[in-house]
């Protein structure tokens, strides 16, 4: 995890027009997606691994200094940047499941989007923004472009 972080900073301040590789915050979550699929992947070098999933996520990086936005509801929990948070707005609001103006806020009418959201994509309901959802998201956009996740 520390070489992970470490690489990950490094990107971060390397690469330009980047404050965050990631859209995915907590390096722990995106520690078990590397576990995940090195799992799946078992002749994978992590380092290899790792650099794929931030490949993965290039298209989806939040390039400058954005507010962290915390959700809690119930046992559900996500931290997540408000212009990503915004862009799942947009994209839900485009799919006609978010009737607000996407602002990168979390409310009623977000969880409700959510909610619907994660009905269709057929993952846990909870209404939070968590790293599932955000993969779910992009998975869905990259489908839709006729690219492979």
């Amino acid at each position: 995890m520390s070489w992970m972080e470490g690489y990950l900073t490094g990107i971060n301040r390397l690469q330009q027009n980047t404050f965050d590789v990631s859209p995915v915050t907590e390096a722990a979550i995106i520690g078990q997606m590397v576990r995940n699929y090195c799992t799946t992947q078992p002749t994978l070098r992590f380092e290899t691994a790792v650099a794929q999933l931030m490949n993965f996520f290039s298209p989806y990086k939040v390039g400058e200094q954005s507010q962290l936005v915390e959700v809690t509801v119930g046992d559900a929990r996500a931290a997540l940047r408000q212009s990503t948070l915004k862009w799942m707005q947009e994209k839900m609001k485009a799919q006609g499941q978010f009737t607000g103006t996407p602002d990168g806020l979390y409310g009623a009418t977000t969880k409700t989007a959510l909610l619907a959201f994660q009905k269709a994509a057929k993952i846990p309901e909870t209404g939070v923004p968590d790293a599932r959802t955000l993969v779910a998201f992009i998975q869905k956009e990259a489908e839709a472009k006729g690219t492979k996740p």
